[in-house]
């Protein structure tokens, strides 16, 4: 993750952060249920702490202003994703409909599948979607297509 921080614009290296940790979270809530896997959250909440240090050894080393400013705000969030996982594990949440799931702000991508239509960012809580925003969308579409090769 720490390579692909600074190739893209702060908001959307924001943005695809919560959209991966929404649907690794929900993959694993998958494995659980379909699979018989009950040890993945866990293992997943266990990875995303040694992730976590990582960008906070990112933070001691020789960073721009800007640059650090954007790795802060990152590790705010992923120390507020960890605190929430830590919550859905003391509520049992085990599904992606569980209501301790579903009130928290969850950010997905979803493809169209229609030619030429730009790909869209959808904001959820509970049952309300909201659209992310036009202008962002091409730079995060951008930005995802170069991730699918790093991450």
């Amino acid at each position: 993750r720490e390579e692909w921080y600074f190739q893209h614009p702060a908001q959307c290296v924001s943005c695809v952060d919560v959209i991966y940790w929404t649907s690794e979270l929900e993959e694993v809530w998958d494995r659980m249920t379909n699979h018989s896997e009950p040890e993945k959250l866990s293992e997943y909440y266990n990875g995303y702490g040694e992730q976590i240090l990582k960008t906070v050894e990112l933070v001691k080393t020789d960073l721009t202003s800007l640059k650090r400013t954007l790795v802060c705000c990152l590790l705010v969030v992923d120390v507020h994703a960890r605190s929430v996982m830590e919550n859905l594990k003391e509520d049992k949440c085990t599904r992606v409909d569980d209501f301790n799931w579903q009130k928290q702000l969850r950010y997905y991508w979803t493809d169209n599948n229609v030619e030429g239509e730009p790909k869209d960012c959808w904001i959820g809580h509970s049952s309300a979607y909201v659209l992310y925003g036009r202008r962002t969308q091409r730079l995060l579409d951008w930005t995802l297509q170069r991730l699918r090769f790093i991450w």
